[in-house]
Parts: C-alpha cells; structure tokens; sequence
C-alpha cells in the first residue's frame, strides 16, 4: 500500500511545454492571415456602402436639380447656403449632396448670416465630419490639422478640416483643379474667364452633367469612387492631393481622372489618380448607381475610357 502523499505527481516536461507552445504558435499563424483577410473583407463591404449611398445621393441630386452635383469654383472656395445648386454654387460635389444624405443642417451652416458672421460659420462647417465619406482601410472620420498656406475667398481660415476618402471623376485628361475667382462679384461677372469648365468626365469646374449627357452609357461611366493616397499621408494634410476640406470646390482632394492608372497607397505617390488603402483594388460607382471591384493591375485603356462619358467601350466585368 501507497500511501497519497507517496503518490507519483504527473505534470507537463519542459519539452512538452514547448510542444504545446509551438503548435498553438502554428495554429495562430495559420489563423490570424484568415482574420486578416475577413477584416479587409468587411471594410471593402463597409466601403462598397458607403459609395452606393454616395452614388444614390447623386443621383437624387440629378432628378430633383436637373443634373449631377456641380464641382465648385475651385480650391479656394467653400460651400455657400445661399446659392443654390448649379454653377452659382462655390462649393463642390460633396456640399451639393448633404441633403441626400441626411446632412442637411451642415448644408445650412451659415445661411442668411452677414458677413463675417457667415464666413465664421462655414469655417466650422468645413471641419464637420461625415462618416460615409471615409474608407475604414485608410483612416477614420474626424478632423486633421489644416496645414495649407492658402486662404479662402468665403470663409476663415479654419484650424482644423474633415477630409473625404472618395472622389467624383472628372474625366480622362486632369481634374482641371484652379483658385477660382477671388470674390463672389468676380465669379459672377460676364468678364471672368473659367477655366477647364468642358472636361470629359461627370463633375468638374461648374459642371452640370446630366445623364443624358453621359453618351457611353452609365454602365460604362465612372461616378465616383476611392482615391490614391500615399500611405505615409494619411493624416499629415500637407499632399496637395489631401490638404483641403470635402466641402471644397473643384479639387484634387474631391475630384480624380483617368488618365493615370490607379495605384494602392503604397505605390509612390500620384497626383490624381484613382487608388486605394485595399491591398489589391479600389471600390468605385458607376453612373448607373452600381459598385464594382476594379483591380488596380486593370488595363490602363480600358481605365481611361470609363473616365470618359463620350467614350464606347465594354463595361467592366462583375459587379
């Protein structure tokens, strides 16, 4: 007879500890790729929905003003409640939107307010953000600091901005990007002469694109969809490619052509080409309101063309 204190103690060896460490070690290595992965999944999901709601606003805006979202009078302009829709409207695609996607009470901001009461007002609306305008891949909504030496026409100069993560394509040569006039009187002269105001794609300088005007077709016309920017930038706002507010007129920041291929963020740097924080492809709208998948290896003909509403082509393949 043994007595229970004589008992043998079973426990684990030093090597079969190690044993186990290193199979949950492989088993974690194996697991954590398909993580990876189902994340990157749902946040292209998550992105997809938000250029749908986008393309669906935009195309509010089309049956209740006559034609898609106007892009603005150029960099160094904000958005101005009391001025309606068409190309009297300073600020861009994205101010135009704000009532089609319940953001209504930011799109009145300052509207019936004197001078400089006004100018005070659409500073902060500039660094409102809007949720649906941002890829959860890059960054998350909120404000960066507002770095840019340049000053406004309409509003103060603001200390912090939102930015936008989606941009409207403004066709297959350049965004056509400028300053604009330097005062509203200016802007609405006879006299002034604009610049890049016929541009091959949907939104651009004082665009009022309908779809009727779209002759490719809207299955085979880029809407709107996720910009290249370079990876180390995310939140510095000092690329002029990212250094406005998404309430601003036509811009880089807002608008994106074809004419470069589009690239992931950690390609080097493109100055106004389509992209995305996606390891393999970018998210984008068509004109016919769908969401498409498009590589970023995609042909570059068959990319410049879908900037292009006078092209004729094939549409892209899947949706």
């Amino acid at each position: 007879m043994h007595s229970p204190s004589s008992a043998p103690r079973r426990g684990l060896t030093l090597v079969e500890l190690l044993a186990v460490i290193a199979i949950v070690g492989v088993l974690v290595a194996l697991l954590l790729p398909a993580v990876q992965y189902c994340r990157e999944v749902a946040r292209q999901n998550s992105c997809r929905s938000h250029l749908r709601q986008i393309a669906l606003a935009m195309h509010a805006h089309e049956a209740a003003h006559g034609h898609l979202p106007t892009g603005g009078w150029g960099w160094r302009w904000h958005g101005d409640p009391d001025r309606g829709f068409g190309p009297r409207q300073p600020g861009g695609w994205i101010y135009g939107v704000l009532p089609f996607i319940e953001q209504q009470a930011l799109r009145e901001m300052g509207a019936g307010l004197p001078e400089p009461q006004k100018s005070q007002a659409l500073s902060q609306g500039a660094s409102v953000p809007v949720a649906i305008f941002h890829c959860p891949s890059r960054r998350s909504p909120g404000t960066f600091p507002f770095v840019s030496t340049v000053d406004f026409a309409n509003m103060a100069r603001p200390a912090a901005v939102a930015r936008s993560d989606y941009a409207a394509s403004a066709g297959d040569a350049g965004t056509g990007q400028g300053r604009g006039p330097v005062s509203l009187a200016e802007g609405d002269s006879r006299g002034f002469e604009w610049t890049d105001t016929d541009l091959s794609g949907v939104v651009f300088c004082r665009s009022t694109v309908t779809f009727a005007m779209i002759r490719d077709g809207l299955s085979n016309t880029y809407l709107v969809g996720e910009k290249h920017l370079a990876a180390r930038e995310y939140h510095s706002g000092t690329p002029q490619n990212d250094d406005q507010h998404l309430l601003v007129g036509c811009d880089r920041d807002t608008l994106r052509a074809t004419d470069d291929p589009p690239r992931p963020d950690v390609r080097p740097a493109s100055d106004h080409s389509f992209g995305s924080a996606h390891p393999a492809g970018f998210c984008i709208a068509l004109a016919d309101g769908s969401v498409h998948w498009v590589s970023h290896e995609v042909d570059r003909e068959l990319h410049r063309e879908r900037g292009n509403r006078h092209d004729q082509g094939t549409p892209p393949a899947g949706p």
